[in-house]
């Protein structure tokens, strides 16, 4: 389901810049809060230490998501709404 979601988007990518990169700097800020949303939900089902693990690569992730966005505000002029 979710690689038909992904083609979905890609299907409507912006081909011209600045557009383009626009696009695809929130499309990995998505990929990545999504990974947030599915780590939040295994993490506290699992033992201890994978448990832990588990919670870095959200930590992780969620630090991805605010670099994506944070990219696509400076580089392509995108600001607060």
């Amino acid at each position: 389901m979710e690689s038909l979601l992904i083609w979905g988007v890609v299907f409507v990518l912006a081909t011209t810049e600045p557009y383009k990169l626009l696009d695809l700097l929130l499309i990995g800020a998505l990929i990545e809060a999504r990974s947030c949303e599915r780590f939040a939900k295994i993490a506290p089902r699992l033992p201890d230490k994978l448990g832990r693990f588990y919670g870095g690569l959200l930590a992780s992730e969620a630090l991805h998501f605010e670099q994506y966005v944070a990219f696509a505000k400076s580089e392509c002029g995108v600001g607060e709404a």
